[in-house]
């Protein structure tokens, strides 16, 4: 289904079997030292029945070091989350994400400067993580919004929108203009899926 937002459409996942692959591209195939992940979400409810989380993106290969990073909604504590095993960093937002709300999150690895952060709708989060052990995912690996990228778990429930990958580490006030806005134009990412086209 269609909703419009800051006048633009976004995407409904149905919480049963809806996701998007992304198949390889060299632009987003490997990710090494800097990266900016951005998007917009809406759900109904942070409940997950058929697991712990609502995925967002994940483009890992497994759940072994080596293997990218997985942004989600975590069920028990009703936050999001940011996790890569390979760049040793766990986060979660401060504070529960609000159902039925538009809300913007940005994931940043810096793995030169040792450092993964969240914002959430433009605020910086209080947890922070290392990333020097930071590896991409394998470059041949499909990426996937809205489910776990290995199984079929982990479905995101409510809407998505408005999501971009940047192979550089975006200053605050780049991520604050992210998040005012969908679509708004902010740098040059190398991966954006809109999704506004109602497929």
């Amino acid at each position: 289904a269609i909703i419009k937002v800051n006048t633009d459409p976004a995407l409904e996942l149905d919480y049963v079997n809806d996701h998007i692959t992304v198949p390889y591209h060299a632009s987003i195939g490997v990710l090494v030292t800097q990266v900016t992940f951005s998007a917009w979400f809406k759900t109904p409810d942070v409940t997950d029945v058929t697991g712990d989380y609502l995925t967002i993106y994940d483009d890992r290969q497994t759940n072994a070091a080596g293997d990218g990073f997985f942004v989600a909604i975590n069920d028990a504590a009703s936050k999001a989350f940011f996790y890569s095993n390979s760049g040793g960093f766990t986060l979660y937002s401060d504070a529960a994400i609000p159902i039925n709300t538009w809300t913007h999150i940005a994931c940043t690895i810096d793995k030169t400067g040792n450092a993964s952060k969240m914002y959430i709708n433009g605020v910086l989060q209080a947890a922070t993580g290392t990333a020097t052990a930071f590896d991409a995912s394998p470059s041949a690996v499909a990426k996937k919004i809205g489910k776990q990228a290995f199984d079929n778990t982990r479905y995101w429930n409510g809407s998505l929108a408005d999501i971009r990958i940047y192979d550089t580490v975006l200053g605050l006030a780049d991520i604050q203009k992210l998040a005012s806005k969908m679509n708004v134009g902010v740098g040059a990412p190398v991966a954006w899926w809109k999704l506004n086209e109602g497929t």
